[in-house]
């Protein structure tokens, strides 16, 4: 029974993050992509998450994520491949900045007391 209450606790957070993924499609991506880029926060500032999504150890990861997602529009890949590379960072968590990325519109957010950061989107960051 315990793995079934499991199951389905996974089943919600992939609904969550894919309509996440669904409600971020725009047509006018390059311009989304560059008003997310002046967004950072700055290192050291405390944020909490917007939406629950993916946090990946690795910023490669992260950008194939989002390609899945965004540029290929197939969130069910997009999904395999987050549960089985990244972290779920649930909506309300509350992390410190340790780097960012203008590039890839990323900030790497960790948990006070865990040594570990995770790259996610910075859009999807509330700085406190």
């Amino acid at each position: 029974m315990r793995y079934v209450g499991y199951a389905l606790g996974m089943i919600a957070v992939a609904l969550v993050i894919l309509t996440y993924i669904g409600a971020s499609t725009s047509p006018s991506r390059s311009t989304a992509k560059n008003e997310e880029r002046e967004k950072l926060p700055f290192i050291g500032k405390t944020v909490t998450m917007k939406a629950t999504f993916f946090g990946c150890q690795v910023l490669d990861d992260l950008d194939k994520v989002t390609d899945l997602a965004w540029a290929k529009k197939d969130k069910v890949a997009a999904l395999i491949y987050g549960n089985s590379h990244c972290i779920t960072l649930a909506e309300g968590g509350s992390f410190k900045i340790d780097d960012s990325s203008v590039w890839h519109g990323a900030s790497c957010v960790r948990q006070v007391g865990n040594p570990d950061c995770y790259w996610t989107k910075s859009s999807l960051l509330n700085v406190e």
